[in-house]
């Protein structure tokens, strides 16, 4: 998507880089505290879930390729969205 900010802004935003870790989720039992450190990359969150959590590696699999299968579709709806309401009844109609 940051194609189309970068056309709708006329490359007006400056884009900075995240840092690695760009979260971190906190676990809590009692007064034991764990973290779990979100990196940004698709491949490196992936790895870094499967790492943490090895017994839970089909759900984690079947979550990315889910992801994956919504994250195409979200573009359509977006570039949907973004083009004359004819436009988007003629591309709904023909399939």
């Amino acid at each position: 998507l940051r194609f189309l900010f970068d056309y709708i802004t006329d490359n007006g935003v400056e884009w900075e880089q995240m840092d690695n870790t760009y979260d971190i989720a906190v676990t809590r039992s009692g007064t034991e505290r764990e973290e779990f450190r979100i990196r940004s990359g698709f491949k490196e969150y992936k790895s870094d879930l499967l790492n943490r959590f090895p017994d839970e590696a089909n759900a984690i699999e079947t979550y990315f390729k889910m992801v994956k299968e919504v994250q195409h579709s979200v573009f359509y709806l977006f570039m949907m969205k973004m083009c004359p309401s004819f436009f988007s009844k003629i591309v709904r109609w023909i399939g």
